[in-house]
């Protein structure tokens, strides 16, 4: 867990090495920075008590507060996804003076993220596959006239969501050396004769 220390004056007083690994920083660099020029703008505001600080109790108003994603400009110049969280320090009147700051590098968690999306968008799309084609399949087994048949499956299948696609399209039969059109959904009239029979 990475660990900083803010100064009342909202600056950098202390980082341990988890946080000087996570920048590509070493603890001359940290120290003495403004907390902004470190975390992103916004944050001096919430650690310091200087009268001299902008103040913008609006965005935090505890003193406590856990788990606010961001992504952090490291030294090689890549940004990191981090989580943040931060505890304001009192001194014994309740008077701020500084705050301490937890950085937890989620680089991990992002990918597995983005990961279970694409897994989940695939299951989605193989979901679509399986009902179209049991749909077909209690077509087939509902219906004998082949030319009805073929126009709803042609149907069926141009019109799953995954393909995104206008619906158009057509089957073809091959009978004695020859592709005969069956079925054909979108199409106009030239179309069908040009494709109506090729060798």
């Amino acid at each position: 867990e990475g660990l900083m220390l803010a100064s009342a004056e909202g600056k950098v007083v202390n980082a341990n090495p988890a946080v000087q690994r996570l920048l590509g920083r070493d603890e001359e660099e940290l120290v003495g920075r403004d907390v902004d020029m470190v975390l992103g703008e916004g944050w001096r505001a919430l650690v310091c008590s200087d009268t001299r600080c902008p103040v913008d109790d609006s965005a935090y108003p505890d003193d406590f507060v856990f788990g606010i994603e961001s992504e952090l400009q490291v030294k090689s110049g890549s940004r990191v996804p981090v989580l943040l969280s931060y505890a304001v320090l009192r001194d014994s009147l309740g008077r701020q003076e500084g705050a301490i700051i937890t950085v937890r590098d989620i680089s991990r968690r992002k990918g597995d993220e983005v990961k279970i999306l694409g897994q989940s968008r695939e299951l989605k799309e193989r979901n679509t596959g399986l009902l179209t084609l049991n749909s077909i399949s209690t077509q087939i087994s509902q219906t004998i006239d082949l030319d009805r048949l073929l126009d709803t499956i042609l149907k069926e299948i141009t019109g799953m969501p995954f393909f995104d696609l206008e619906p158009r399209g057509g089957i073809f039969l091959m009978e004695e050396g020859f592709l005969r059109m069956a079925a054909e959904l979108g199409h106009d009239e030239k179309f069908f004769r040009i494709h109506q029979q090729i060798a």
